[in-house]
């Protein structure tokens, strides 16, 4: 977990077992095609490439 002011952002570990990859590739499918969350998603990705590039 990491904070930005007043926000903690959360990140999934990676899976363990196979147990856990199916879990995580079921709730992936499951929310998939769901406008607000696909745009949630989408901006996360960017946040995460742009703290690749300049990170905390």
């Amino acid at each position: 977990m990491t904070w930005d002011l007043r926000f903690a952002h959360y990140q999934l570990a990676e899976p363990q077992n196979a147990v856990h990859q199916s879990l995580i590739h079921c709730v992936r499918l499951c929310f998939t095609g769901l406008g607000a969350l696909e745009r949630e998603r989408r901006a996360a990705q960017r946040r995460v490439l742009a703290r690749r590039k300049t990170p905390c």
